[in-house]
Formats: structure tokens, sequence, C-alpha cells
């Protein structure tokens, strides 16, 4: 992780950046749920967090319930098996990446 900071700071400089769209910033300032607290702040669930959950839920329920998911529990658990099963084994494994580097973006 230092490495990654330090070829950033290389290259943007130590500078923080100050021209933000204004669509990040509201955005940022966009909530889902707010409730005012005791003390009279105001508490709100922001729209990441919700965005978070859908996206657990839609990959419990393509795990739990295709035959996508089962195919990836058993290219994962064990390939050679799931090539002797008639999985393409190779087809799977590049939608596994694609589908992880999708969610780490």
């Amino acid at each position: 992780m230092s490495l990654y900071r330090g070829f950033l700071l290389y290259f943007i400089g130590t500078a923080w950046i100050r021209q933000v769209p204004s669509a990040m910033i509201e955005f940022n300032q966009f909530n889902v749920l707010v409730m005012t607290a005791q003390n009279g702040g105001q508490v709100g669930l922001h729209i990441s967090v919700a965005i978070f959950l859908a996206v657990v839920a839609i990959v419990f329920l393509l795990l739990r319930y295709t035959t996508l998911g089962r195919s990836l529990y058993a290219v994962g658990g064990n390939p050679v098996a799931a090539r002797r099963m008639g999985i393409n084994v190779e087809a799977v494994q590049m939608l596994a990446y694609c589908l992880a580097g999708t969610l780490a973006g």
C-alpha cells in the first residue's frame, strides 16, 4: 500500500485535488435515511451503504440460487472435479475474475 501511495504522490503531487465535480459533492451529501438524535444533530444512512447492501444481496442470491453460483463453488472447491462434471472451468474462472474486478471497482 505504501508503494501505491508513493506512486500516486509522485505523479499527482502532494497538493489536494480541489476541483471536484458538483455531482460527486451532491452524491457525498445524499442520505437515504435521516433521523434526529437526542442532542438535535442529524444522523443519516449514506447512499453508499444502501448500494453496498444491495450488492451483497444480489451476490448472495446469485451464489445461492443460480447455476452460475454453484459452478463458482464447484470450480473454487476442486477444478478437476468440476471439469469432470462438465463445467467449463476456464469460462467460470474468467467470469469470477471479471466479477471480482467489477465489485472492487
